[in-house]
């Protein structure tokens, strides 16, 4: 299977930094070291990172740069209800360490990290972390994205986004390279709100969105901005409102090529699993792959929420779709899913099993299953690739191949084990 975009987009950025990785590793204490020549432009010297890592467990509401030498840089405000002066504190530990890149470090201004996370541990807070962040300058009256030219991804973790003011997404807007957006627990006042980052971020093309909730829904827009360059979506644990968002609330210029849905709740609400239906419509067809994800055993209460699950997976409006990952672990879904597809271009096919166990009683299922991928319709699938939880025994495998005699004869059988 070709590598999905949505990991390509994420491996490109960890491949930059495996020289950095490589290095001997740091420790908290202060390292002297008499330098004889001046750093390279864009390399840290060890007796800047050993100041710098002094700072990562000094306050609880400090800065956080124990993965520097990484290009990643964590800033963790552990204690969200600050005061007014805590929150000057914080702002000037920020002008301390930025004071510490001055001469003889003028070369380093421009800090070479490619991953900013800002980061709280608590779910509420009392002001905007995301744009009171995005107000900060230097002491000589830097904005944040002129230092920090080199960042590919921003992450905000369970975080309070509040209206961003026209200064916080000027900010964005200058992270000219940034390229994947993660927003993880960040909970937006209202549903248009969700989609400013998204759009200030004019080179985006990842944005992964895991439990993010909206305050107030505003289902009637005063316009629908389109984005230039996103190409892959991913939404955990979405709720109605969010899907919504993404389904009508934006266009694609050049349409999304990767979609992945996680359902991770214990139930499925329909009203989910139709807002889903919509986004994949709008999605059209420029999807050249999909995985759904469901971590409940594709368990079901009622029929009517079995029955429009299997209608969201038809997917008539992506007859371009080569592969689909169903991270499912219910056996049962597998055939009545083949019997939905109505493309003829999938190239592979990825299903998730329960610890490898195929039902006794099922040889006729499997039987039909293997008739309807041995057909015509499924003639460009050349691999069925099974991921299993909890495997017991090697014997999976072949076990398949007895089963999908005819597509076996054709196409690849794998799995691989969690």
């Amino acid at each position: 299977m070709d590598t999905s975009l949505a990991i390509s987009c994420q491996a490109a950025m960890a491949s930059k930094s495996s020289a950095l990785l490589a290095r001997a590793p740091y420790t908290n204490d202060t390292v002297t070291i008499t330098r004889t020549h001046a750093p390279a432009h864009g390399e840290l010297p060890s007796e800047l990172i050993g100041q710098i890592l002094r700072y990562h467990s000094e306050d609880k509401a400090t800065i956080s740069i124990c993965a520097l030498v990484c290009r990643v840089w964590h800033i963790e405000a552990s204690r969200l209800r600050m005061s007014k002066k805590e929150l000057v504190r914080y702002q000037d530990q920020l002008d301390e360490f930025f004071e510490l890149l001055k001469p003889p470090y003028s070369g380093l201004r421009v800090l070479p990290i490619e991953s900013l996370t800002i980061r709280s541990k608590e779910s509420k807070a009392d002001f905007d972390v995301m744009d009171n962040f995005l107000h900060w300058r230097t002491s000589d009256g830097l904005p944040l994205s002129a230092v920090l030219t080199s960042i590919l991804k921003l992450t905000f973790d369970s975080v309070r986004m509040g209206e961003l003011t026209s200064a916080g997404l000027h900010t964005l807007t200058n992270f000219e390279r940034v390229t994947a957006l993660e927003l993880d627990w960040v909970t937006f006042p209202y549903s248009h709100t969700l989609l400013l980052p998204i759009i200030a971020l004019k080179s985006l093309e990842l944005a992964t969105l895991r439990g993010c909730r909206v305050g107030t829904v505003t289902r009637e827009a005063t316009f629908t901005p389109t984005h230039e360059r996103l190409k892959a979506l991913v939404l955990k644990d979405a709720s109605r409102d969010v899907l919504t968002v993404f389904a009508t609330g934006i266009r694609y210029k050049k349409g999304l090529r990767a979609l992945h849905l996680a359902f991770i709740n214990y139930r499925v609400p329909i009203d989910v699993i139709h807002e889903s239906q919509l986004l994949l419509k709008t999605a059209g067809p420029s999807l050249d792959e999909l995985k759904v994800e469901i971590t409940a055993n594709g368990t079901f209460y009622l029929e009517t929420e079995k029955q429009a699950f299997l209608d969201m997976l038809r997917l008539p409006h992506n007859p371009n779709l080569r592969h689909i990952i169903l991270d499912i672990v219910a056996e049962w879904l597998i055939l009545p899913f083949v019997k939905g597809l109505t493309m003829d271009t999938v190239q592979d096919l990825v299903f998730t099993l329960d610890c490898g166990i195929i039902s006794p009683d099922k040889q006729t299922y499997w039987a039909e299953l293997d008739h309807l991928l041995a057909s015509s319709q499924f003639e460009q699938l050349k691999a069925l690739r099974f991921f299993l939880f909890r495997r017991l025994d090697n014997r999976f495998v072949d076990e398949l191949h007895r089963l999908l005699p005819r597509f076996s004869s054709r196409g690849e059988i794998t799995e691989a084990a969690f």
